[in-house]
């Protein structure tokens, strides 16, 4: 038994001037606090970033703040999916921020579909302005169920691991983590759940 729906894993690593609207965005989801964690781990920060974390910890029950010594991205990702204690898991880049519903219709999805992976769309926003990210653009995201790489060869484009949640179980039971201490470490995370999830 999960106790909570959702846990949203965030690598953090010097990032204050970023970290505020992050967290922010995580906060004004339109789920109830007590259905979801977010999960904030200092991955060795030399600026500010590790104070901003405790002090939202220390504000909100539903945030938890971690700090271990510097050991890259995919590390840092594979002690968050340990820690989660959510149904479902996410992860967000610090320097990101995500719209209000984001989550809750990803969750929708999931639990109405019994999905091992949800996947959506990905926008960059820039001077203002919102589009569609890189890769992305090649990517079908008209609404598919039980889809894979043959029925939508263009996720094979769909290599970020923070536009989708992912069913907890699954990635445990099939051993799914970030490889560590190289780039590109999303490629092979997304490419293996893609591969493995029945849903």
């Amino acid at each position: 038994m999960h106790e909570k729906l959702l846990s949203i894993i965030v690598p953090v690593y010097n990032v204050q001037g970023y970290l505020h609207d992050c967290i922010e965005s995580l906060l004004e989801q339109n789920l109830d606090n007590n259905l979801y964690e977010i999960i904030l781990i200092n991955d060795g920060s030399l600026d500010g970033s590790g104070k901003i974390i405790n002090h939202f910890s220390k504000m909100y029950s539903n945030i938890k703040a971690y700090h271990y010594d510097n050991s890259g991205l995919g590390a840092t990702r594979n002690k968050g999916i340990k820690l989660a204690k959510g149904k479902y898991i996410a992860f967000l880049d610090s320097d990101d921020f995500v719209p209000k519903n984001a989550y809750s219709s990803l969750l929708e999805s999931a639990l109405i579909n019994e999905a091992d992976v949800v996947t959506s769309p990905v926008e960059r926003f820039e001077n203002n302005k919102y589009s569609r990210s890189g890769l992305h653009k090649k990517v079908d995201f008209t609404e598919k169920i039980n889809t894979n790489f043959f029925e939508t060869p263009s996720l094979v484009y769909d290599s970020t691991s923070t536009n989708k949640i992912y069913n907890s179980s699954f990635l445990k039971e099939n051993h799914i983590v970030f490889p560590e201490n190289i780039v590109y470490e999303d490629i092979y995370f997304v490419m293996k759940s893609f591969s493995l999830a029945k849903k």
